[in-house]
């Protein structure tokens, strides 16, 4: 949906159609046509209404229109083709609104992201020496930067701590019993929890999970 007819090409009337805005108001159409946003991207029956103070995307359209998908970061979005997931554009977050500001991904464009950290996601959380060995067609940058680490890492690949020998001996059963507990998690289960206890005897190995 826009509201600058220079941006539209193609042309034609249709039947009037509403329009409800955010604003709870309402507002009218009888034009659309194609917009094309740089030399990447063009989108087909775009939505004339001048009342708006800015131009609208649907993210359905513009992924069933351009046959991508988004991917959504806590400051940007990366447009990317579904097949060999190569970059089409990036759009930046502004408060709690996506901006495109047009154009497509240029590799020599440093501010437009930083696209080491979205192939670092995507890949399994490599290196950077890893990463470097990208092609560049995939819009790799930046990737000498060391210091840019996600926070993902450090948790996942910290060495754990050797237990203890234990000098406590159980002669019977539940004279001794192992627990733990894990959690929390983001989905729970059928039954609406978010934690398990483990609980398990020294002696027969038993286990009980709560």
């Amino acid at each position: 949906m826009t509201r600058n007819s220079n941006m539209m090409q193609e042309i034609e009337p249709i039947c009037p159609n509403s329009i409800g805005l955010l604003n709870d108001t309402l507002t009218f159409t009888s034009k659309e046509g194609s917009v094309a946003l740089g030399e990447r991207i063009k989108l087909s029956k775009v939505l004339y209404v001048p009342s708006p103070k800015c131009n609208l995307i649907s993210i359905a359209k513009l992924c069933k229109e351009l046959g991508c998908s988004v991917t959504f970061f806590d400051n940007f979005c990366v447009l990317q083709g579904c097949t060999l997931r190569t970059p089409i554009s990036v759009v930046e977050q502004k408060g709690g609104v996506y901006y495109f500001k047009g154009g497509s991904l240029e590799k020599n464009d440093v501010n437009a992201v930083n696209m080491v950290n979205l192939w670092h996601k995507q890949l399994g959380h490599p290196s950077h020496e890893v990463l470097s060995l990208l092609p560049s067609s995939l819009g790799v940058i930046n990737y000498k930067n060391k210091n840019d680490m996600c926070e993902t890492c450090p948790i996942a690949k910290q060495i754990r701590i050797h237990f203890p020998i234990s000098s406590k001996k159980a002669i019977c059963v539940f004279n001794l019993i192992h627990c733990d507990i894990c959690g929390s998690y983001k989905e729970a289960s059928s039954c609406e929890a978010r934690y398990f206890l483990t609980a398990m005897d020294k002696v027969s190995r038993a286990t009980r999970v709560f």
